[in-house]
């Protein structure tokens, strides 16, 4: 079931209506209501006022209006009998003792499961509403009124919850509640709602829109670490000199999960999938949102117990049809400027934290190994970089390359010519292989034979014998070492290039390149520097640079530790443990969203649907859980490093895991996906 992994369907809706014409917008409600409860809607919001039109002025004051909301209110009760477990939010003008309240009715199985009166009312501009509606806060009746015969719960410190779905608890605020300085959002948010339903009348002017989505919605969204449903007035409330849009939005977290067109003659609509189990990790994770929960000692909230939220077909469809997007590259943004954007300041992140470690060591000298692979052209481009923010010569940066038993003619080609056009000068070439024959000597290991004869000439089992991971270890350490004397001789600190996913896989030799003077590409996942890479060669080389940038992107990812067959790199890593993007969806998974192997095996299926099959998927995140747990220790140890993203497995900044920790429940899980 969707319930299951922590979705719950909401939507959003401003209907066409008829100023002052409560039959009419019930009847248009209920069309909305019916289509929702269609698509397995759990939670649907409607605009302030909508029975009667916010912009009604003195005919709020007509006992002939009240009394027709009331009995549009009461026709919505009663579809709803229909729509089994579906939430209505629908608002109307609504007498208690005397006093006029804007108020938001929470409806569902034919039930008023709760009535929240508005709090703040604008006086200012075209708005006027203290002239007719009184506030919350003057209410000093009964926290109970009665309504069609039933008693109904009322206030605006109403907390309502639907017992058969996992953390499904929403709170309901209504407009300027929550453009005041300390919004009811805020409130609503640490006594519990996961999920801030808005209902609004906010008319348009130039750039409101705007102001709306990032200050009201997305603002709101992140800082209560919420799921944020608003609800506009729509252009049939339009009238003398006020202009409204039908604004309907949805956001999670910082995130806009769906936005409607605004002017829409036929109404606007939007619905999607809300993960509260994410906003429960988010705020697990914020220290200052369990901080906040201690002002709730000064303003108690009442909850209400909603009934179940509706059967098992509904929940199969929610399942089978999730309604929102699953970006299969969470670390990577879509739209390209926003992309360009984050490339810049990653950059900016990095090379400032270079030049303050250079300030500090009080050298203007490094070393970086450099393969003609992704990770250290990157860093080799930091390091460029950081020469040029403190003006420094560029012939202080000391590249070396160090082919090896598996090194392609490709990538030795692409780092002389990458090193030299980034520094001016020659690039040291290092042939490890004599030392690492050697060592093997000394071990006794039996690839010590490579002295004497060319691999592909063995036979297979030979070969396998050969080329284990002693073998690629030896490699590995030997290239560090030679690195990190070199920096010794010259005083100079040596690079390190290993990034966040390989860390994350363990996909990098102990001892060896995973250790370094100072790490610059740690928090970098593999798909974010493919698009760094390219963010510098389109901005900021011409050719040849930028040629050279191109042909590495095009090469095929391989810490060339194996020796080539036929001339072809051989060792190709992706096919060893699996695609790259799909392990660092499954990284952003585990480490950000908290999930078990059953959702993000779930996410998986909704990203890379007809890419990949559920049965590869399924692999590959075993794969990544058992090389994340066996390799803890690695991260556990690793040198300093600029944190640039919200995963970092720096030990001294947000990971703190212990190396011993046993993977047997994730994999318990796993196994019985499918």
């Amino acid at each position: 079931m969707s319930e299951a992994f922590g979705f719950v369907r909401v939507a959003t809706s401003a209907p066409p209506l008829r100023v002052a014409n409560p039959e009419f917008n019930s009847e248009q409600t209920v069309q909305v209501i019916r289509e929702a409860y269609r698509q397995g809607t759990q939670l649907l919001l409607f605009p302030e006022l909508g029975l009667t039109g916010y912009t009604c002025g003195e005919l709020f004051l007509q006992d002939t209006l009240l009394a027709d909301a009331l009995h549009a209110l009461s026709h919505v009760c009663q579809v709803t009998e229909t729509t089994a477990g579906l939430v209505v939010l629908v608002g109307l003008p609504l007498v208690v003792e005397d006093r006029l309240y804007n108020v938001q009715a929470v409806v569902q199985n034919g039930e008023i499961k709760g009535l929240v009166p508005k709090t703040y009312r604008p006086e200012q501009g075209e708005f006027m509403e203290s002239h007719w509606f009184a506030s919350s806060i003057h209410y000093a009746g009964r926290e109970e009124i009665d309504l069609f015969g039933v008693s109904v719960p009322l206030g605006a410190n109403l907390i309502f919850r639907v017992p058969d779905v996992p953390n499904f608890v929403f709170g309901v605020s209504i407009c300027e509640d929550d453009w005041v300085p300390i919004p009811r959002a805020a409130w609503l948010s640490i006594a519990g709602a996961r999920i801030i339903c808005n209902a609004s009348a906010s008319n348009e002017l130039v750039a409101k829109a705007d102001y709306r989505r990032e200050v009201l919605v997305r603002g709101h969204a992140q800082t209560c670490l919420a799921a944020y449903v608003y609800a506009s007035a729509g252009p049939w409330e339009s009238t003398t000199n006020t202009v409204f849009g039908g604004h309907c939005l949805i956001a999670e977290n910082s995130e806009i999960l769906g936005e409607s067109t605004r002017f829409e003659k036929n109404g606007s609509w939007l619905v999607r999938d809300v993960d509260v189990d994410r906003i429960g990790q988010e705020r697990r994770r914020s220290s200052g949102f369990r901080e906040a929960t201690m002002e709730l000692r000064e303003r108690p909230f009442r909850q209400v117990i909603m009934e179940p939220s509706g059967d098992s077909s509904r929940s199969e469809q929610r399942f089978s049809n999730l309604q929102r997007e699953v970006c299969d590259t969470p670390f990577v943004p879509q739209d390209i400027d926003a992309r360009e954007a984050v490339c810049e300041e990653i950059f900016r992140i990095q090379t400032t934290a270079l030049w303050r470690r250079l300030m500090h060591v009080n050298t203007g000298r490094m070393v970086l190994g450099i393969s003609g692979g992704l990770d250290s052209t990157h860093a080799a481009l930091v390091l460029r970089r950081t020469f040029d923010t403190i003006d420094h010569n560029t012939k202080e940066l000391h590249l070396i390359t160090m082919p090896g038993f598996g090194t392609s003619e490709r990538t030795l080609c692409n780092a002389i010519a990458l090193g030299r056009a980034l520094t001016g000068r020659e690039v040291e070439v290092i042939d490890i292989r004599p030392a690492c024959l050697q060592h093997f000597r000394d071990i006794g290991h039996p690839a010590a034979i490579l002295e004497k004869e060319e691999f592909e000439s063995l036979p297979e089992s030979q070969q396998r014998e050969v080329a284990d991971l002693v073998f690629q270890n030896v490699q590995a350490r030997e290239r560090k070492q030679i690195l990190l004397d070199r920096a010794g001789m010259i005083g100079a600190i040596e690079i390190g290039t290993s990034d966040l996913t390989e860390l994350a896989l363990g996909w990098c030799t102990f001892n060896g390149d995973h250790i370094s003077n100072y790490h610059i590409n740690a928090g970098i996942p593999k798909t974010l520097i493919r698009y760094l890479i390219e963010y510098v060669a389109e901005t900021q080389f011409d050719d040849p640079v930028k040629s050279v940038l191109k042909d590495i992107l095009r090469t095929p990812i391989s810490p060339e530790l194996l020796p080539p067959c036929n001339g072809d790199i051989s060792q190709k890593t992706e096919e060893q443990l699996g695609p790259f993007v799909v392990h660092d969806f499954f990284l952003h998974c585990f480490c950000r969203g908290g999930y078990g192997p059953e959702k993000s095996l779930f996410l998986a299926s909704q990203a890379f649907e007809n890419r990949f099959s559920e049965a590869q998927l399924k692999g590959w995140l075993l794969i990544f859980l058992k090389r994340f747990f066996s390799s803890q220790f690695k991260s556990n140890c690793l040198p300093d490093g600029p944190k640039v993203g919200t995963i970092s497995f720096d030990p001294r900044s947000d990971w703190r895991m212990p190396s011993d920790a046993d993977v047997h429940a994730w994999i318990s899980d796993l196994q019985t996906v499918g």
